[in-house]
């Protein structure tokens, strides 16, 4: 199916939503072409008010840190922020030890 330029309805530098039949489409910006991320099934202001809200959920950045449970001391685990999927996959790495906790820290 061919799109217009039109049926881009918000851009941020690394998404996009497409309006399609029957909702809206999220794609991620790579460096060749784009990859269809989320797909919302709902129409009009509703399902374009869920678009951004997944965009935003895509774009939040965190740091993975280590807790001391005895001293509150604060380690950062990550050499720069990370998506959440990123976070979840590098803490799921981690062996539990109860002298410390690892937990992601949102990026401001």
């Amino acid at each position: 199916m061919a799109y217009k330029l039109t049926d881009v309805v918000y851009e941020t530098p690394q998404h996009w939503v497409l309006r399609v039949p029957g909702g809206f489409e999220v794609y991620k910006v790579g460096i060749t072409h784009s990859t269809r991320c989320a797909q919302i099934g709902f129409a009009g202001d509703v399902g374009l008010c869920k678009a951004v809200v997944e965009i935003d959920r895509r774009e939040r950045l965190y740091d993975l840190v280590a807790v001391n449970e005895k001293s509150g001391a604060v380690t950062v685990l990550t050499r720069y922020p990370m998506s959440h999927h990123e976070c979840c996959v590098m803490k799921s790495k981690f062996t539990e030890h109860k002298h410390r906790r690892i937990q992601l820290r949102e990026v401001a």
